[in-house]
């Protein structure tokens, strides 16, 4: 059996740091171990793609499992204003305005040499699919970027509540679901191994109940939840049923946090 450094390690880069775990996050991932029953109900949601990995990929599993523990933590969600952060946000928006208006009085000055300096940066290629909003076409690529920037910016400012800041809730089990995804597209190859690292690039959210990984996830919180009860300092945010996980993956894909490489329909 392949050791739990090890497997993740295959799966996703993980620091020394990160894989010398503390006590509590140990007897967490033992508690998981231990619990025979849901490990065989996740074995069998990983069987149709995980093959004759189902060892490996467990493995990762309960180690990222013991990292969403470790963030549930008291300790590890501190609270602070989010006033700072939204001040920040303005000023952003501000530069990103003053930066866009700029650069296009530059550029539409038809100098030569403003021409030979800056078309090699404001005239890069983008793909169709880059999600910027080309109200202006004639814009160089530079400038329609920008442009999506401030909005999203302005947008952020919008969204953010004007209240204590620190961990939303359920930010610890939207990040398990991220490296749950990573493991998933790894194993079924639909993402290099070194892409995985931070937000996980797809194509549509499986939020189907029927879904390979909808089920994995499913059995992982379901696992979670087993051994909740006994590790009482911890505030676990699991889903609550498959309407609540599914809910929670939409969220995750309507806030574009992730976006899905496979159409997982099972």
């Amino acid at each position: 059996m392949p050791s739990r450094r090890g497997a993740s390690s295959s799966i996703i880069p993980v620091s020394d740091a990160l894989a010398d775990l503390s006590p509590d996050q140990k007897r967490f991932e033992q508690a998981l171990q231990g619990e025979k029953t849901r490990i065989a109900a996740l074995c069998k949601t990983i069987r149709p793609w995980g093959g004759s990995r189902i060892t490996e990929i467990v493995d990762a599993t309960v180690f990222h499992c013991g990292l969403y523990y470790a963030e549930c933590l008291p300790r590890s969600a501190p609270r602070r204003s989010r006033a700072k952060l939204k001040a920040e946000i303005r000023k952003a928006v501000a530069l990103a305005d003053r930066l866009s208006t700029a650069l296009r009085s530059i550029w539409s000055s038809q100098d030569p040499t403003v021409y030979e300096w800056l078309a090699p940066v404001m005239l890069t290629r983008w793909s169709a699919g880059d999600g910027i909003r080309h109200v202006q076409p004639l814009d160089p690529a530079l400038l329609r970027s920008l442009d999506e920037l401030r909005r999203c910016l302005a947008q952020l400012d919008q969204a953010l509540p004007d209240d204590r800041g620190g961990r939303r809730t359920a930010v610890a089990f939207e990040n398990l679901v991220r490296w749950l995804a990573g493991i998933h597209c790894h194993f079924t190859g639909s993402v290099s191994a070194g892409s995985l690292f931070g937000y996980v690039a797809a194509k549509a959210a499986p939020i189907s109940t029927k879904g390979h990984f909808f089920r994995y996830v499913g059995a992982v919180a379901e696992l979670l939840q087993s051994v909740q009860n006994r590790f009482p300092a911890a505030k676990f945010d699991l889903p609550s049923g498959n309407d609540a996980l599914r809910k929670s993956l939409e969220r995750l894909a309507a806030r574009r946090d992730i976006t899905w490489l496979v159409n997982d329909r099972g």
